[in-house]
């Protein structure tokens, strides 16, 4: 009889205590598959200038990922502190008059952290409730909410990045049941196809 492959859940939330054990396991696994070195932690000089030089502060959440582990690879491209920039200027040319009322209203706050294997989306947090919002030039709708805090991708991203880790051919499957039952159907159809 063939064993469901497990699929580690990492936290609840970052900051409760005893995430970074799973969270590093599952960075140290990611980087072994890929024959990547470790990022090293981002100092809290860092962290400060990075702030100040955005204008705003960093979700707590993001914050304490990269305090801990730096930039890492989460199975999805998280941006070096100086890359970090709003949206708006980080794609340039974009036909920005083309979104929705809801969006160009979200758009002055969202500042790019992870570039959505480097195909030109990104995800972004939003400056003023530290939401997460997806950047999508492809299909609409371009600018999507996706989750109401940053540990919430993170999560997303390190079970997903499961799939790739274990040799099990039904991981892909049990991952994304995982993740629409953590967030719902239409986020995870948008955020993997």
């Amino acid at each position: 009889m063939n064993e469901e492959p497990e699929i580690i859940v990492p936290f609840e939330q970052i900051g409760e205590p005893g995430w970074e054990g799973p969270t590093d396991a599952i960075l140290q696994d990611i980087a072994d598959n890929w024959g990547d070195e470790r990022v090293s932690p981002s100092a809290e000089a860092e962290l400060a200038a990075t702030e100040r030089r955005l204008g705003a502060a960093l979700p707590p959440a993001l914050r304490l990922l990269y305090a801990n582990f730096g930039p890492a690879d989460v199975g999805e491209q998280l941006q070096a502190l100086k890359d970090m920039e709003p949206l708006q200027h980080w794609v340039e040319g974009f036909p920005w008059d083309s979104i929705s009322p809801e969006e160009a209203a979200a758009l002055p706050h969202l500042v790019t952290f992870s570039e959505y294997l480097g195909n030109g989306n990104a995800f972004c947090f939003h400056t003023q409730d530290h939401s997460v919002w997806y950047f999508d030039h492809d299909t609409d709708p371009t600018l999507t909410r996706f989750f109401d805090d940053a540990g919430d991708y993170f999560k997303g991203c390190l079970i997903k990045a499961q799939q790739d880790l274990l040799e099990e051919p039904e991981a892909e499957d049990l991952v994304e049941e995982m993740l629409v039952e953590l967030f719902g159907e239409k986020i995870v159809a948008k955020w993997l196809y």
